[in-house]
């Protein structure tokens, strides 16, 4: 968030919005999704919905059309996601957890809520940022860790996968199954 608010000159009075996070997360039961929308003025609106809970092992999609990976809103959180929004309703209305896009190049890129990791040979392999994809959370620590490590990814990795992960901060790191 600070980046993003920094790199668009947004308003963002981090101690604020950790106290009324903080607050906020008192009053509930249970786990719960908090959708935090910062202003350029540094008004913030947040939402709640239950975290529902995931099946044992969910599926994801491909998606049709492409991104740009020169896109620099790739890079942050924002608003301005009809693209993945429409994939991910799609998505979940035909019972899968998200659709991964691939860039224009034809390398793997990110999911529309998830960054995605390909396990080969017993490694976790990652699309690297130039990719065109949001550095989640998750990912920057997988990373961190020396845990996962950035590659080119392309399709034929993602068919020939030993395994596939997505992740994100609610989530952490899930094993999905493609469905083509």
């Amino acid at each position: 968030l600070r980046t993003s608010a920094r790199a668009f000159g947004f308003a963002c009075d981090e101690a604020a919005i950790r106290q009324r996070l903080a607050s906020i997360a008192a009053t509930l039961n249970g786990p719960h999704r908090v959708r935090l929308a910062l202003s350029a003025d540094g008004a913030i609106a947040l939402s709640l919905a239950p975290l529902d809970a995931l099946p044992a092992m969910p599926t994801v999609t491909l998606a049709d059309t492409p991104l740009d990976p020169g896109d620099p809103l790739l890079r942050h959180k924002s608003t301005a996601r009809a693209r993945y929004d429409a994939a991910l309703r799609a998505a979940v209305a035909a019972g899968h957890f998200d659709t991964l896009f691939f860039n224009t190049r034809g390398e793997l890129a990110e999911g529309c809520r998830s960054n995605v990791f390909v396990e080969r040979g017993g490694r976790l392999l990652t699309p690297p940022e130039s990719a065109g994809l949001l550095n989640g959370i998750c990912r920057r620590r997988l990373l961190r860790e020396g845990r996962a490590i950035e590659t080119t990814l392309t399709r034929a990795d993602v068919l020939a996968a030993d395994a596939l992960y997505v992740s994100n901060a609610l989530r952490g790191l899930v094993e999905v199954r493609l469905i083509s």
